[in-house]
C-alpha cells in the first residue's frame, strides 16, 4: 500500500513491487491511472500487459477476440495518434464511419505518405496522398528535382463528363493554361493566360472514318489557340499540354464520345490541382 509518489502529480492507493519495479494504480491530473513505476516510486518507466498470453480489451462487456480489440463504436476518433484540437478532425489517427476505415489527418497541408525501409537509418518514400488529393508514387529519377516540384507536387486522376458546349468551359488546365470547349459539339481550344510563350499543346486523335487527326502546337502563345475544330469530326484524343522547357506542370486528358453527340466522357491527368 502507498499513498504518495515523488513522480510529478501522482497520488497512489497501491503499489504492487518487485525489486526493481512496480505496478502502481492511483491518480493523475485527476484522471484514474495504470503504470509502470520504479520500484522506489521514484519515476516512471516500461509497462507490459499481458505479456505471456492473452488479449486486451478497451471499452468491450466480452471477451477481447485480438491483442488489442476496440468497441464497435463508430466514431471519426478511435485512436488518436497525435492530436491538434479536441474535436473529431484535427487529428492524426484512426476512426470508423459506416462502412469506411477513417484515415485521418490534421488539415489540408499534412499529407499521407507510406515508406519502406531501406537501411538502420533511412527509408524510400513509396506513395504519397496530399491534403489536397494530389497523389504522388515513388520518387523522380534522373531530374534533380525535389520530391514537391513544382510547388504542390504530386498527380490526380478524375474521371470527366463535358455536357455543356459553351465557349470557355473549362475541361483541365495546368497553372497557365485551360483546355476548354469552343462552343461546337466537337471543337476544343487552348487558353494561355500566364504563360512564358514556351508552353506546349500535343494531340492525337481520331475522327468517325477511322483516320489520324494529329496536333502539335508549340509556343503557344498568350491567349485562345484552337486545338480542334468541329469539322474534325473527332471521336476520340488525347492531349498533353503545358510547360516541359521550364519544367512546370503538365496535364493530360483523353476523351471520346458517339460521333455527332456533344457529351464527351474521358479522364485528367495531372500534376495540378483541377
Amino acid at each position: 500500500q502507498q499513498t504518495t509518489s515523488n513522480a510529478s502529480g501522482w497520488m497512489g492507493t497501491a503499489a504492487f513491487g518487485g525489486t526493481t519495479t512496480a505496478v502502481v494504480a492511483g491518480e493523475v491530473n485527476t484522471f484514474a491511472t495504470i503504470g509502470g513505476h520504479s520500484s522506489n516510486l521514484s519515476t516512471w518507466t516500461d509497462l507490459l500487459i499481458n505479456p505471456g498470453a492473452g488479449n486486451v480489451g478497451i471499452g468491450l462487456l466480452t471477451a477481447p477476440h485480438a491483442l488489442l480489440h476496440f468497441s464497435n463504436s463508430i466514431a471519426n476518433r478511435k485512436i488518436i495518434l497525435w492530436e491538434g484540437s479536441n474535436n473529431d478532425h484535427q487529428f492524426y489517427g484512426f476512426g470508423i464511419n459506416g462502412a469506411t476505415l477513417r484515415y485521418q489527418t490534421e488539415s489540408p497541408s499534412a499529407d499521407h505518405v507510406f515508406y519502406a525501409g531501406t537501411s538502420s537509418t533511412t527509408s524510400d518514400e513509396l506513395f504519397r496522398i496530399k491534403g489536397t488529393g494530389l497523389i504522388k508514387m515513388g520518387s523522380e529519377t534522373g531530374t534533380g528535382q525535389g520530391p514537391n516540384y513544382p510547388s504542390g507536387g504530386g498527380m490526380l486522376i478524375r474521371r470527366l463528363y463535358s455536357t455543356n458546349t459553351a465557349a470557355g468551359e473549362v475541361l483541365a488546365r495546368t497553372d497557365q493554361m485551360t483546355f476548354e470547349r469552343d462552343g461546337t459539339y466537337g471543337g476544343f481550344r487552348i487558353t494561355n493566360t500566364s504563360g512564358s510563350g514556351n508552353e506546349v499543346c500535343n494531340c492525337i486523335g481520331t475522327n468517325n472514318a477511322g483516320v489520324s487527326v494529329n496536333r502539335a502546337i508549340n509556343n503557344v502563345p498568350i491567349g485562345t489557340t484552337a486545338v480542334y475544330s468541329d469539322l474534325s469530326g473527332l471521336v476520340y484524343f488525347h492531349c498533353m499540354f503545358g510547360d516541359p522547357f521550364n519544367a512546370g506542370h503538365i496535364t493530360e486528358v483523353t476523351f471520346t464520345r458517339q460521333y455527332s453527340d456533344w457529351f464527351w466522357l474521358g479522364t485528367v491527368t495531372s500534376t495540378f490541382n483541377q
